[in-house]
């Protein structure tokens, strides 16, 4: 595969996810009269998966800084969607967690969100879905190969630095 088929077919894929997911956020907005934005919504929806997390766990699943989850979360507090919570056997320890209304508003966009891609999924054929989800395993498998060797070669000079 050529270097310039690879990247146009990059570009290609990026413009047509952005547009993808703009349009089912916009859609998000239609239904949900809280205001929410995407990071705050993919901040809330991981913390609804998943239960209640730290500040570093939040930054390290989304792959951002410590201080952009913590801005976050402070707006999402002020909100009345998120809360602080101290842990009960370590007073440093600060969790956060979905309050009950941010429970519902989350719960509400991800209804909306499934049903939208529900419908478009619907309009292609099945062949057609299960490439796209086959190819999308693939992807997250490579990803995570080149995590594990991204974590080893770190591994590897700490303790050659420690030596």
């Amino acid at each position: 595969m050529s270097e310039s088929f690879l990247d146009e077919s990059l570009y290609r894929l990026d413009d047509l996810m952005q547009h993808i997911f703009r349009n089912l956020y916009r859609k998000i907005r239609q239904h949900v009269t809280v205001e929410i934005t995407e990071s705050q919504f993919a901040l809330c929806k991981l913390v609804k998966r998943r239960g209640r997390m730290t500040v570093s766990e939040l930054a390290d699943a989304l792959g951002v800084s410590l201080s952009a989850v913590t801005v976050t979360a402070d707006r999402l507090c002020r909100a009345g969607l998120l809360e602080r919570q101290r842990d009960q056997n370590d007073r440093r320890v600060v969790w956060l967690a979905l309050t009950a209304h941010g429970d519902r508003v989350v719960s509400e966009m991800l209804e909306v969100w499934y049903r939208t891609v529900k419908s478009y999924f619907a309009c292609l054929p099945a062949g057609d879905v299960e490439k796209l989800v086959s190819i999308c395993e693939r992807l997250v498998e490579i990803a995570r190969a080149d995590d594990e060797a991204g974590a080893e070669q770190e591994r590897v000079q700490v303790e050659g630095e420690e030596g």
